[in-house]
């Protein structure tokens, strides 16, 4: 699992990578925010189109508002049921 510090390297060598320089001490700065926004807090990153990712549950949320339900379904590749289950959990 990887720690707070891996993932902020990740995010600095990738934002280096597109272009976009961080000041000197920011990646610190960040750090120390982080830990005292969550002190000793894990969190779960989803693999990406994850059932249980909640911007893929909004997507489905708005396209079940303009198109039925078999369609949704189809197109996200879910059940009709999980379409209805994701339209009324608010």
């Amino acid at each position: 699992m990887p720690t707070l510090k891996n993932l902020i390297d990740f995010i600095s060598q990738y934002s280096t990578d597109q272009g976009i320089q961080f000041r000197a001490g920011f990646t610190r700065e960040m750090e120390q925010a982080i830990r005292k926004a969550w002190p000793s807090e894990r969190i779960y990153i989803p693999p990406e189109n994850s059932r249980r990712d909640p911007a893929r549950t909004e997507e489905i949320r708005n396209a079940a508002r303009t198109l039925p339900t078999s369609v949704v379904a189809e197109r996200f590749g879910v059940s009709r049921r999980w379409v209805n289950m994701a339209t009324r959990k608010k």
